[in-house]
């Protein structure tokens, strides 16, 4: 049964579930209950466990790679996964192009995660292991555990060291939308409760829309969220982050999310232009936290800790961390959700 906090949390945003199985949201939404065979990737969410069961079902194309390696990162983040097996053992070999977006993939979008143990299962019949060899060389420390194994069963006994759980696995289709992967997520109270210990009076909020952005202030906790509703021109993007900027030092402002899941990727020019205007604008405020949430695009999350990479160097004393996921992103601003 899920947690009264959780409950409350739903309720108060308006996303009113009470069901005893949470794998019926995702059911009654998407209307799978067994991955088809011809499906590229299955994956399945073990919510007792926090366990993450990926299998890669059959040989696929390079667009269907990438959009599986991505689509597992957000079930990562969303879910909050601790355990996961990813089973390489049908799909065969990975061109030396996706062996090298794997690895970007996971330089970028798992250096804050929820994982402890990762296990991933090869076949020994063809050149798996050369590839996971050389993903393994070309990623940076992973923050939790990793190793191969030949056989599922024994990636299970290395993942659950105490006991292989017998729970009840939910099926999380490929066309899932991001709206029911978050409903399903709240509904199991996977969202961090920690987050609901901070109230927040709506009187005390503050939102500024334009076609093109939305802009929210919580003045007395300090905190300010610029949301991009879609791709913008460099002039939209400019006015802003101006705007965004001014309104951060006029009051004070201390925790800041930057949601670009909808942007798209900066032209060099403007990628320049944020950083030299980003430098200027914390030197002037009280911003002392920092959370983007980028999208699982592997351009956008490279251009993103590009641009980070050129501000950390200023050394202005504040924190910055790039997050797949609003729920993570407030949970290390230890505020509740504004949604």
């Amino acid at each position: 049964m899920y947690s009264t906090l959780a409950l409350e949390k739903l309720a108060s945003s308006e996303i009113k579930i009470a069901m005893t199985d949470t794998g019926q949201l995702l059911r009654e939404e998407c209307g799978d209950k067994e991955a088809s065979p011809a499906t590229s990737l299955a994956i399945r969410f073990e919510p007792g466990t926090r366990f993450l069961e990926a299998t890669w079902q059959r040989s696929v194309t390079d667009e269907e790679y990438r959009q599986g390696i991505r689509f597992l990162g957000l079930c990562i983040a969303i879910l909050r996964a601790e355990f996961m097996l990813v089973n390489f053992s049908n799909m065969g070999t990975p061109t030396p192009e996706n062996q090298r977006s794997t690895a970007d993939y996971l330089q970028h979008a798992l250096k804050v995660t929820t994982l402890k143990r990762s296990a991933r299962v090869l076949d020994r019949a063809n050149l798996q292991q050369q590839m996971y060899d050389a993903v393994v060389k070309n990623s940076p420390e992973l923050p939790y555990e990793v190793k191969q194994y030949y056989s599922v069963e024994e990636a299970k006994e290395w993942l659950f060291q105490d006991g292989v759980p017998a729970g009840n696995s939910v099926l999380i289709p490929l066309h899932c939308s991001l709206k029911v992967l978050k409903k399903f997520a709240s509904a199991d109270g996977t969202k961090s409760i920690t987050n609901l210990h901070q109230s927040v009076k709506p009187d005390d909020l503050h939102r500024l829309q334009t076609s093109f952005m939305e802009l929210l202030t919580d003045v007395p906790n300090r905190f300010m969220r610029l949301c991009w509703l879609r791709p913008v021109t460099s002039r939209e993007y400019r006015y802003g982050v101006l705007k965004a900027g001014r309104i951060a030092i006029e009051n004070q402002i201390q925790k800041v999310v930057v949601q670009n899941q909808r942007l798209g990727t900066l032209t060099l020019e403007d990628q320049g232009w944020l950083v030299t205007t980003t430098i200027e604008f914390i030197s002037k405020s009280a911003i002392e936290q920092m959370a983007v949430i980028t999208s699982a695009d592997v351009m956008q999350q490279m251009a993103s800790e590009t641009i980070k990479s050129r501000i950390m160097k200023s050394n202005l004393p504040f924190q910055s961390r790039h997050f797949l996921s609003e729920s993570e992103a407030m949970d290390w601003l230890h505020l509740p959700d504004y949604n």
